[in-house]
């Protein structure tokens, strides 16, 4: 087919006047006739339009979505070597849309796409080699096709780049490398990046410790909903960091990043309940949000509903309920659980001897005695009361990108 001769045809050159007539007149109707002109030449062959026609049915553009015919279009124009289809073929296989989900097809067709210098498709091979999807799982070569695509400017790429100089994987761990890609990829509006860049900042890692920056940074990232730029803006507001500390805001953020299924951001926003900082004091919210946290894994969490349940915070009174989420976050890693764990067995061991000599009448040194059954419990339960509980949040953390 004489790709020049049917550009030049009669035909053609009306069906591209009418669209631009139509793209100013009549937007949806030029539209449709955008995707007949792209069909037309599609089914003479072109690659370019039978591209174009993959796209048009992946994305419901000008035509009803129909990813079948997306796969089909997109393989005749990876036949031919085009490297957008390519790419899009290989993303058809990795996610299994209208084919078989094939890992392995996938890699072979963006492994082409790649080898041809299309950045995404490079990045793409990267992400495929961080995780050992389709091949086995070489961060030396996740580095090399990241390197690729990150030279040619693509965002994405220079962040996950700059993740594996921050942690040594496939290269030496070098930090001021990490620090300067990840400020390229924030500066072309890649949201994780910013995410990266205000971390950096707030430690000091690859430049010098600058909380105002990274305030700016998270901030950045937190407005285009990156949860854990939300919940470390409202770690920011808390403590003062960078700002001068506003209790309100850290509630707002800590409020964001909680709605989106955060599990830390509950814990900071049920302290600032339980203390009634920047909102209004309710020990039942703070109850209600650890108990969320909790319930999404969180060791933190687990040990302040085991607090609340031991301390009758927000909820009753319940020794047993309190001893098990203690030994649940324990069994998380998280120390002061098990510090609390060996505390409530000697309560439960002074309140064992105490019902002993309540029974006999006696005290331990054979006088009568009127102490209560669980008087160890009581006396902790009413210090909390007159004590604040500990408002100071996790520090700041560092989710990196999710790849």
């Amino acid at each position: 087919m004489n790709l020049s001769k049917n550009l030049k045809s009669p035909l053609y050159k009306i069906l591209i006047g009418l669209t631009a007539w139509l793209m100013v007149s009549y937007p949806s109707s030029a539209m449709s006739l955008m995707a007949a002109t792209d069909e037309m030449m599609a089914n003479m062959g072109i690659a370019l339009y039978q591209h174009n026609m993959g796209w048009r049915y992946q994305n419901g553009e000008g035509v009803e979505q129909d990813y079948c015919q997306a796969v089909e279009w997109y393989k005749k124009a990876a036949e031919k070597g085009y490297d957008k289809s390519q790419n899009n073929l290989g993303l058809m296989y990795h996610n299994g849309w209208c084919i078989e989900k094939d890992l392995t097809k996938a890699i072979e067709w963006y492994e082409k796409a790649a080898e041809q210098g299309m950045d995404i498709a490079q990045n793409n091979m990267g992400i495929m080699y961080t995780y050992g999807w389709g091949v086995p799982q070489d961060y030396d070569k996740a580095f090399s096709w990241y390197s690729k695509a990150a030279n040619q400017g693509h965002s994405d790429a220079q962040n996950r780049l700059g993740l594996m100089y921050l942690n040594g994987w496939g290269t030496a761990k070098d930090l001021n490398k990490a620090f300067k890609l990840f400020e390229k990829a924030a500066d072309s509006n890649h949201f994780w990046a910013m995410h990266n860049l205000g971390w950096m900042y707030q430690n000091g890692l690859g430049t010098n410790h600058d909380y105002q920056k990274a305030m700016k940074w998270y901030k950045k990232a937190a407005e285009n909903n990156i949860i854990d730029s939300q919940l470390n803006l409202g770690v920011m507001y808390q403590l003062g960091l960078g700002v001068t500390p506003d209790f309100s805001q850290a509630a707002y953020w800590y409020q964001l990043a909680a709605n989106k299924g955060n599990s830390q951001a509950p814990v900071n926003l049920g302290l600032l309940y339980a203390n009634g900082q920047g909102v209004q004091q309710d020990a039942s919210m703070a109850f209600y949000l650890f108990n969320q946290s909790a319930n999404l894994g969180n060791a933190r969490g687990m040990y302040m509903l085991g607090w609340c349940y031991d301390y009758g915070i927000g909820t009753l009174p319940d020794f047993s309920k309190a001893k098990e989420w203690y030994r649940k976050s324990a069994e998380s890693g998280n120390p002061e659980a098990k510090s609390m764990l060996t505390l409530l067995e000697k309560i439960k061991s002074m309140d064992s001897n105490e019902s002993t000599n309540l029974k006999t009448g006696k005290s331990p040194k054979g006088k009568n005695t009127n102490i209560k059954s669980s008087s160890h419990q009581q006396t902790r339960r009413k210090d909390a009361n007159k004590a604040k509980l500990s408002a100071s949040p996790l520090p700041p953390m560092f989710a990196g990108n999710p790849f």
